[in-house]
């Protein structure tokens, strides 16, 4: 560690250009902090990535707002864009059919009932380990597990049945879009955070974090240093619980091997998505449907492919399909190529829609693969709660000597959410203010 630190040239360093970075350094930035913004990629946005096709907004990142979440809203409309309701039925295909489905998981109430008897949080493989056992709640059981790898990316044997108990006990939540994408919201932060001073440098990526008491020294891949009085570290828990040699890992000296081991007991899970963009929705065009059974209204077509879920949901055009695997599934495609996953979704869809491979080939203009468990500044997703989690959550809280801040999605209430990051952001400014 070097004895003496450097001129400090900033007040406050962000590490990461994610949203929650962008929301801490507007907020310090406008109370007149000299905010300096490091970020190892070229863009800002981090997990947000909204790649423009003509009029289509294809999101490699982040795609919904679940429910009226009011950070999220409030930036919305702050940045003068629009958000909009996604209709659409839920589809199961199964059995050679394709059918409406009453919900993701059928016998909610049974589900969460059982969930509100327990005493202490366990995992969700040790609650099924005792319930829904007999050979008549199989599907039941399939399909408690397939809601917690596909929406919570969540491993069953990690996550924790309380977190799982208050997000599916508050029901159906309307489901909403932003018209603009969400990149536009990271645009307008950005454009915001210069306006207020705040400097940015990309493609920087961070190495090692010295520290002391009101004295941070920056140390870059490319050897390049940057001072300050305080820093706050913005990456993704993929990244803060990585090891020596993973690229992306960031070292501290003083080590803080607590905070290691906290962001390890916390659940951070990996999505693979494939976006593709076809010709036309010939699942809801009768001039198809010799070829394809017809789904009228699709909004998310429940599988059981290697990409458990499709939805629709472009609000300019609804022949843009996307493919989701989530959690465990999605690591089991880890160390596909890009080119086997685009077979293997197009083949899973094919399979969805009950019609032949060579339709869906033919009527498709485009296909992208976002495989986040190999991108090295994310190292997976999104977090998801462990029954550990609370008393992370905890550590993090804490900052180092005043000096040391954390602060990003899975620090928020609403972990692995964008509302999650806001939050996050919120409380953090408020601290240093």
């Amino acid at each position: 560690m070097l004895i003496a630190f450097m001129e400090q040239n900033e007040d406050i360093i962000i590490i990461g250009a994610g949203i929650c970075g962008l929301a801490l350094a507007e907020k310090l930035a406008k109370k007149g902090k000299k905010v300096l913004v490091l970020e190892a990629l070229e863009r800002a946005g981090g997990r947000i990535n909204t790649i423009r096709m003509g009029n289509l907004n294809l999101e490699a990142g982040p795609e919904f707002i679940h429910g009226d979440l009011p950070l999220t809203q409030q930036l919305i409309k702050r940045a003068g864009m629009n958000s909009y309701l996604c209709n659409g039925e839920v589809y199961r295909s199964k059995h050679d059919s394709v059918y409406i489905a009453d919900d993701f998981i059928p016998h909610m109430k049974r589900v969460i009932k059982a969930f509100k008897e327990l005493v202490i949080d366990i995992t969700l493989q040790q609650f099924l380990e005792t319930h829904f056992t007999s050979d008549s709640d199989k599907e039941l059981r399939d399909s408690i597990i397939r809601q917690a790898e596909g929406f919570d990316v969540a491993d069953p044997a990690r996550v924790s049945v309380f977190a799982l108990r208050d997000e599916w006990s508050k029901g159906h939540e309307e489901t909403y879009m932003i018209s603009e994408g969400y990149g536009s919201l990271t645009d307008y932060l950005k454009t915001e955070c210069e306006k207020a001073g705040c400097r940015f440098v990309f493609s920087k990526e961070v190495c090692a974090i010295e520290w002391k008491a009101h004295n941070v020294l920056i140390n870059c891949c490319d050897e390049s240093t940057y001072a300050a009085s305080k820093v706050i570290v913005t990456v993704p828990l993929g990244v803060l619980s990585s090891v020596q040699g993973n690229r992306g890992h960031i070292e501290f000296e003083p080590p803080v091997p607590h905070l290691v081991h906290a962001a390890r007991e916390m659940g951070f899970g990996t999505v693979v998505k494939a976006v593709m963009v076809f010709n036309t929705a010939f699942w809801d065009n009768k001039d198809f449907e010799a070829h394809c059974q017809q789904i009228p209204d699709l909004g998310f077509l429940i599988n059981e492919t290697a990409f458990p879920v499709f939805w629709t949901g472009s609000e300019n055009n609804h022949s843009v399909i996307t493919g989701w695997a989530g959690g465990p599934l999605a690591e089991k495609l880890h160390h596909y190529t890009d080119e086997e996953l685009k077979e293997t979704a197009l083949f899973s869809l094919a399979s969805a829609l009950r019609c032949k491979e060579t339709l869906i080939k033919e009527q498709l203009l485009e296909i992208r693969i976002f495989n986040w468990s190999r991108e090295p500044y994310t190292r997976g997703a999104y977090s998801y709660s462990t029954p550990q989690t609370i008393k992370s959550k905890k550590l993090f809280s804490e900052p180092l000597l005043n000096t040391v801040y954390f602060a990003g999605e899975s620090f928020g209430k609403d972990m692995g959410t964008v509302e999650a990051a806001l939050e996050s952001a919120e409380e953090t400014a408020k601290k240093i203010i």
